[in-house]
């Protein structure tokens, strides 16, 4: 039985062969790393004296944000089973 999980392996294994050159970063382009990394925007840093508390509670609120959009995910699977 062929998974998801295989099925992109494969998918990336055959996009690679075909490329002259390999790919810079999979992992990184793949999870958007970029985007999310930048995503912190601390207001603290606009008066002149960015705050580490301040990081710190925004990095903490957009994990929680991203477990509950996973349990949102979850939940609907379900749901659909049902």
């Amino acid at each position: 039985m062929l998974l998801l999980r295989d099925h992109f392996y494969l998918n990336l294994r055959r996009n690679n062969e075909q490329r002259k050159t390999p790919p810079t970063s999979i992992y990184q382009d793949y999870l958007g790393l970029e985007k999310i990394l930048k995503s912190q925007h601390l207001i603290s840093k606009d008066y002149g004296k960015p705050a580490h508390d301040e990081m710190l509670f925004i990095i903490i609120h957009q994990i929680y944000e991203l477990w509950f959009k996973q349990i949102l995910f979850e939940l609907d699977s379900v749901l659909d089973i049902f």
